[in-house]
């Protein structure tokens, strides 16, 4: 017998193998997708209220009071130099 024919054999009888073996992890996913949505939604409402605390700590009136609440002061006029 040729050996291409053992190869051919065998690939063939693979095939179903895989099939059923490639199944599991699929009807598994399909178990999953509750859980999945659900960890998505609450990633997307983590982002949004990311992105709104970004927007509202990034405007001038936030930044001011966290820079007083740090101790920081107001900056005096600068001192002009006159070159010699």
């Amino acid at each position: 017998m040729p050996l291409g024919g053992v190869g051919v054999g065998v690939n063939v009888g693979a095939g179903p193998v895989g099939v059923l073996v490639g199944g599991f992890p699929a009807a598994a996913t399909g178990l999953d997708i509750g859980r999945l949505e659900l960890d998505r939604q609450r990633l997307d409402d983590r982002a949004a209220e990311l992105r709104s605390d970004l927007n509202r700590l990034g405007r001038e009136p936030a930044i001011r009071k966290q820079a007083i609440d740090a101790g920081l002061g107001q900056l005096s006029e600068p001192l002009v130099l006159t070159p010699r």
